[in-house]
Formats: C-alpha cells, sequence, structure tokens
C-alpha cells in the first residue's frame, strides 16, 4: 500500500475502548468533553457511540474482561471511499492478518488489520459485495 496513493482519501472515523462499564464511561466523557450518546447499529453486544461535532468520533463497547478497568483502547478507525473488495485485496497484498465484517445495516465493509507493534486498525469501506474474513477473526 502506497502512502502516496491512498492517505488522502482516507479520514478518521472512530476511536473505540473496551469498558467494564460504558454507561459509566459515557457518562465521564458526555461531563469532560461535552461529547453526547446517540444511535447505535446493534452489534450484539452491548455499547455506546458518542458523538462530537463532526458525528460519531468514540465507540465504548461493553467488555467482560475484569482487567480493562473504566477503558481500554480498541482499535483506531478510518473511512474511506475506495470499495470494500479493493481495501481488502491491498490488506492481502500487504500480507496483514484481517477480519472482514459488514455493518448491521449492510452498507459498511468493516475490515480489521492488526499492524506491525500491535496496534488494531479498522478501516470502513463501502461495502460492494459479499464479505468473506481474511485470515483470523477479530473479537473485541
Amino acid at each position: 500500500m502506497s502512502a502516496r496513493n491512498h492517505a488522502a482519501a482516507a479520514r478518521f472515523d472512530h476511536v473505540a475502548l473496551l469498558s467494564r462499564d460504558s454507561a459509566a464511561s459515557a457518562a465521564l466523557f458526555e461531563d469532560l468533553l461535552g461529547l453526547r450518546r446517540g444511535e447505535r447499529p446493534d452489534f450484539g453486544f452491548p455499547g455506546h457511540w458518542l458523538y462530537g461535532a463532526d458525528g460519531a468520533c468514540l465507540h465504548l463497547v461493553e467488555a467482560a474482561e475484569p482487567d480493562c478497568g473504566l477503558a481500554r483502547f480498541a482499535h483506531l478507525a478510518f473511512r474511506v471511499e475506495a470499495p470494500g473488495s479493493r481495501v481488502a485485496a491491498r490488506l492481502a497484498a500487504a500480507g496483514l492478518l484481517a477480519h472482514q465484517a459488514r455493518s448491521p445495516d449492510g452498507r459498511t465493509a468493516q475490515l480489521f488489520a492488526r499492524l506491525p507493534g500491535g496496534l488494531l486498525l479498522e478501516i470502513d469501506a463501502p461495502a460492494d459485495r459479499a464479505g468473506g474474513r481474511l485470515g483470523r477473526e477479530q473479537t473485541y
């Protein structure tokens, strides 16, 4: 993947945090930063999306892990305009393990890649064909 060809097409989408108590975490971010809770698709697990001036910027995912505390970093996400199949092909060509999922409404391909150093990156792209798994499944 050449940064020269693709960097301008990406925009920041959100940061996801794991939390034992996503409601308490949400209240903290509302009080401290003025973020507001808003619509969140049903992903089949509890959590909250918090919105700033430009949309949903913080995803809180309820986690049963006892060591996650009030909040622990989960992943960083960017949104691109390239079709999901093209992004998936670039990830595969780069040799990155990834998991491909779809948003509950089916319109967004969610591609997860574990980068060197351990950072989990989510790339959200328009869904353009039936998804499948690339590498191993990513779980929260």
